[in-house]
C-alpha cells in the first residue's frame, strides 16, 4: 500500500518526492497532470530551476493541499 492514493492528489497540488537516484525535499513541485493509473505529470519553476518529470504516485512522499 502506497502513502497516497490517486484520488489524494489533484492537479495543482504540490509533492515532495523520492526516487532511487534523485530525492527532493526542498521545493515542492506543481501537479500538471493525472495519467492513469498511477503517474503524474509534475513541474517546477521557483528560484531558478524550471524542470518537468513524470513521477509514479509510489514516489510521492509528501503532499500539500493547494486545491
Amino acid at each position: 500500500m502506497y502513502k497516497y492514493t490517486m484520488k489524494d492528489i489533484n492537479v495543482g497540488d504540490g509533492v515532495y518526492f523520492k526516487l532511487e537516484y534523485q530525492s527532493n525535499y526542498d521545493l515542492f513541485w506543481t501537479v500538471i497532470s493525472k495519467k492513469e493509473p498511477d503517474i503524474l505529470e509534475i513541474e517546477i519553476n521557483k528560484m531558478g530551476a524550471n524542470d518537468r518529470i513524470f513521477l509514479k504516485i509510489e514516489d510521492v512522499h509528501s503532499l500539500e493541499k493547494r486545491t
